[in-house]
């Protein structure tokens, strides 16, 4: 007789380590509470041992999920800022430990996000 163990809803894959979840839920609540930030401060907050490559695998994961988006900051060359889409902005707003936290602005584009 086999026994069947019901798995965790975290919203990760399967398999999914519980330490990558508790980084991308932090990368959630830094855009969230900061609005905007590039890949490498994330990782300098969120994941200070961690290669860049994993935390940029990270944002193209959230951003492939419709959670994040990025553009090329003003003034800055080829640096690109991160920041949450409106469902990363609903998603992370559900956090209770953000509860407290005004949600931030989501312009429609990139280009009044910019300017904003």
């Amino acid at each position: 007789m086999t026994t069947s163990r019901k798995r965790a809803r975290t919203g990760a894959e399967p398999g999914t380590e519980p330490r990558e979840v508790e980084i991308t839920w932090a990368v959630l609540a830094a855009l969230f509470q900061f609005r905007i930030a590039t890949a490498e401060w994330l990782r300098r907050l969120t994941a200070p041992d961690a290669g860049i490559e994993k935390m940029r695998a990270r944002l193209r994961r959230l951003r492939s999920e419709g959670l994040a988006a990025e553009l090329v900051l003003p003034q800055s060359g080829r640096t690109r800022g991160w920041f949450l889409t409106e469902h990363g902005v609903r998603i992370a707003g559900a956090f209770s430990e953000l509860a407290h936290i005004p949600a931030p602005r989501t312009p429609g584009d990139e280009t009044a996000f910019k300017y904003t």
